[in-house]
């Protein structure tokens, strides 16, 4: 049986996502952002650790497009966090397509068929054909 080309990936994805010791620290965020709430102590972000942090910033510019894709569900990582970024991506003339998955769970975006996989394949295949890259810079709020 052939997988489909994103398959391995996705699996590998999903496995990271919750098998490392990693996954409590990306439940504490999302349950930090998701109420609004600081994940560290105020003052913590002054400093060699603040410094560490504002490097792990996707603040661009970038010297490609970008494709993002988010679940509308993930309560893990807010969907606004996305859309954050592909706001500031837009405003900085950044090509940017964001592409939200109704009803995806942080997750699900991952399982099969979901538009993830097929959309980030076409994607993909387009840049490495020379094609214009797709935004959606002014569609749905980005």
């Amino acid at each position: 049986m052939t997988l489909p080309p994103l398959a391995i990936t996705r699996r590998e994805a999903a496995g990271r996502c919750t098998s490392d010791g990693a996954t409590l620290v990306t439940l504490a965020a999302g349950l930090a952002f998701g109420k609004n709430q600081p994940i560290v102590a105020e003052g913590a972000l002054d400093g060699p650790f603040g410094a560490r942090l504002a490097e792990n910033v996707a603040a661009g510019p970038w010297s490609a497009p970008l494709f993002v894709a988010h679940g509308d569900a993930d309560t893990v990582v807010p969907a606004r966090l996305s859309d954050d970024l592909a706001s500031r991506a837009c405003a900085a003339g950044e090509q940017i397509e964001l592409l939200r998955i109704p009803d995806g769970g942080h997750l699900d975006v991952l399982a099969d068929g979901s538009p993830l996989g097929e959309r980030l394949e076409s994607w993909t295949l387009e840049r490495f054909a020379g094609s214009a890259p797709s935004s959606t810079c002014g569609a749905d709020g980005a």
